[in-house]
């Protein structure tokens, strides 16, 4: 008989638990550690569960002492972070897999699908994270191109994110594997909601070949002011330039407002001014533009009540993932770094409780 002190989720439990032989392995065998889900941490599946919601919030080291404080829960940092690794593992197949995906693949609304990068620092250095999400939101009240900041948009759900270090051919297809698992194949009735980076738009269209694009309207307000501050300088005059283009945009659509208004504008700069200020800007936001032209179907999708703005993904690079992976200046390895951002998807995605059952 031996005594072993467990650190369950309500503090320190100690138990007396009878050894056993096994002849065939020649090793001790305590059936009771098997019959508990103890490893050698000595965490029990709920002191496991307290210790993988505190590290995957906050440091590791932040969350030994709040767990101290809070629950009785005395537990160093090396251990929450084993903690958080092994279970960060599993979460990455539990996230791959069918059970993930039920809930979004059985829901009713209009299919969406983002995605972005973040960098993380490795221990090989900064690296390029990045994620994918898809969620189906209901449609919201039609809307005009006047009162298109002041709409009620419905909140996603559900939603379903994958995140990790990757270079771009390794999102698109986790892209082309999720939607495949959702029952999305080729992106027919996808809108995918993405900034201007020519990569996910080739990763779109390879793995989505019919899906919606739309370029995220804050990225291009982005530019528009941008460019506006430096035809007049920074004040009201630029803003009321970047706004005007914005309207005639929305109101005569991308091609025409490019042709029409833009690109008469260009090429005045360039003969007032050539290789001027004015005429690098306008070109250049002429050349970011123009690619998306396809993509910047505003004033419609604002009628049929859609998303214009890629605000989820945002949220989850910038709330999600950069406020765990870059606490307190971390350098991660690049493989713990995945599985922390698998935690912090199981978040995101309100999976938490459907992965530790499965887990159970």
């Amino acid at each position: 008989m031996t005594t072993r002190t467990l650190i369950t989720c309500v503090g320190d439990v100690a138990v007396t638990r009878r050894c056993g032989w096994c002849p065939a392995c020649r090793r001790g065998v305590v059936g009771f550690d098997a019959w508990a889900g103890l490893g050698r941490d000595s965490l029990t599946p709920g002191g496991r569960r307290m210790a993988v919601l505190a590290g995957s919030r906050m440091s590791f080291d932040e969350a030994a002492a709040h767990l101290g404080e809070l629950c009785g829960i005395r537990v160093s940092d090396q251990t929450i972070r084993r903690a958080c690794d092994a279970s960060g593992a599993l979460a990455q197949a539990y996230m791959e897999g069918a059970a993930a995906a039920g809930p979004l693949r059985e829901a009713a609304g209009p299919r969406e699908c983002s995605t972005d990068g973040a960098k993380v620092n490795t221990r090989e250095g900064w690296r390029e994270g990045r994620a994918v999400v898809a969620c189906r939101r209901e449609a919201g009240v039609p809307a005009g191109v006047r009162g298109w900041k002041d709409r009620p948009l419905p909140k996603p759900s559900p939603r379903l994110a994958w995140a990790g270090i990757a270079d771009s051919r390794a999102v698109g297809e986790r892209m082309g594997a999720l939607a495949e698992r959702l029952g999305w194949a080729r992106g027919e009735g996808v809108s995918v909601v993405a900034d201007g980076a020519a990569w996910v738009w080739t990763q779109a269209r390879a793995r989505l070949p019919l899906h919606e694009g739309v370029l995220d309207v804050w990225h291009l307000l982005e530019h528009l002011h941008a460019a506006g501050r430096v035809l007049h300088g920074e004040g009201e005059a630029a803003r009321r330039w970047a706004e005007l283009q914005r309207a005639l945009l929305f109101r005569h659509g991308a091609t025409r407002y490019l042709r029409s208004r833009l690109l008469p504008q260009a090429k005045k700069a360039a003969r007032d001014t050539p290789g001027g200020p004015a005429a690098r800007a306008l070109r250049s936001l002429l050349l970011y533009l123009w690619p998306h032209r396809g993509r910047m179907a505003y004033r419609d999708r604002l009628r049929r009540g859609l998303p214009i703005g890629s605000g989820q993904i945002e949220g989850v690079c910038k709330n999600t993932l950069n406020r765990r992976l870059r606490l307190n200046n971390a350098r991660w390895r690049p493989e713990r770094a995945d599985r922390m951002a698998a935690l912090c998807c199981l978040h995101y995605s309100h999976q938490w409780e459907r992965f530790w059952a499965a887990a159970a």
